[in-house]
């Protein structure tokens, strides 16, 4: 499956402001100081596609900190893994209908409001560590003040503005069961770049034929916007966070530390599908991934083993799985595995067609070097 990543700020109708230091690039993870592309969405994909004018970003040099994110996607680009487009192509010409669906859509603009003061007390504390440890000196206001407020004070005019920021950083913090008119309006304009890029990003997947990965805080958007349509990129969203739980969480070992071992294992098509079944079936189910799920998940594979009596290879099973795969001894005797250890002697079959795929396949050393 092809992916798309989102790029915030870019070609938005309502964001005039200067970009924050941690808008444009896609879904990162602090790699030793500095942010990489998060393996993780790699990992549910084939190929992706990314705005033309963030890649360009990323890759400049512009940022420092993005030197990890920037050799990764010079490199899957150069593997025919990710293809770069414009994006602005696609959104210039529907503005005008960009504005008109971000009006109707704030004819009531509480319940949206809910949304982003939701969001913003998850991120309120993680720009400000942002700013911290990436922002550039000149850059603290738009790092850690809220995007739609800032452009809205921006617009108001230097007459009262610190009263204006004061008070509109108020409504966004406390929540209240009513507001007066006034500040229903300033309400509609805090949220409208933010409405507007849930658009911009709907508009593009529609256009591309390909889902879009986003960050994990911007689900409570798309939720509201799909509430009475299909909920493929709902899924596809929750889909993604649910890997971050499997890899982060669970079994953080199994996730390949550099890119070369994301590409083996993207190229393994089987492997990515594998793996996308398992968490699709997870979610059909109403289950989430947890270190029981991975438990039942272990005891599976080796039940499926010696089942089949294959050929002997090994194996590494990490974290709570150690302890339910040799209880007293049993299983691990059987295996032909000491208690003590983190390894066991995994009766490994042709695994080419079988929706363990990816597990197998991650803990290939091939896929690992």
């Amino acid at each position: 499956m092809q992916f798309l990543f989102t790029a915030f700020g870019l070609h938005n109708p309502f964001l005039s402001i200067p970009l924050p230091d941690h808008a444009v690039f896609p879904l990162a993870k602090e790699i030793r100081g500095e942010l990489d592309l998060d393996y993780t969405a790699l990992m549910i994909g084939n190929s992706f596609i990314m705005d033309a004018q963030a890649f360009d970003f990323v890759v400049s040099g512009q940022r420092e900190f993005l030197s990890p994110m920037a050799d990764t996607l010079i490199r899957l680009k150069t593997e025919g893994l990710l293809k770069t487009i414009d994006y602005n192509e696609i959104v210039d010409d529907k503005i005008p209908e960009i504005k008109k669906k971000v009006e109707l859509a704030l004819e009531d603009p509480i319940p949206w409001f809910r949304v982003v003061q939701a969001q913003w007390r998850a991120l309120k504390d993680e720009f400000s560590s942002f700013h911290e440890l990436y922002g550039s000196e000149e850059n603290e206001e738009t790092n850690t003040v809220h995007s739609g407020v800032l452009q809205y004070v921006n617009e108001c005019g230097n007459v009262g503005r610190e009263k204006l920021l004061t008070h509109l950083n108020g409504l966004l913090e406390r929540k209240r069961s009513r507001y007066s008119q006034s500040d229903v309006g300033h309400i509609k304009e805090i949220v409208k770049p933010l409405i507007a890029q849930i658009f911009i990003n709907d508009l593009i997947r529609n256009q591309v034929g390909s889902p879009f990965l986003d960050w994990d805080d911007a689900k409570g958007y798309y939720e509201k916007l799909y509430a009475l349509s299909w909920r493929d990129n709902v899924d596809n969203l929750e889909l993604l966070r649910q890997a971050n739980l499997l890899f982060d969480a669970v079994i953080p070992d199994l996730k390949p530390n550099n890119i070369d071992a994301v590409i083996r294992f993207i190229r393994d098509d089987k492997a990515v599908d594998s793996m996308r079944s398992e968490l699709n079936s997870l979610l059909e189910a109403g289950e989430t991934i947890s270190k029981d799920f991975f438990i039942k998940y272990s005891n599976k594979v080796v039940q499926r083993e010696l089942a089949l009596k294959s050929k002997m290879k090994k194996y590494r099973f990490w974290g709570a799985a150690i302890t339910s795969l040799i209880p007293g001894g049993g299983v691990a005797q059987e295996l032909g595995v000491a208690a003590a250890e983190e390894k066991i002697e995994d009766l490994v079959s042709d695994v080419s067609t079988s929706k363990m795929r990816w597990y197998y396949a991650l803990q290939n050393e091939a896929y690992r070097k």
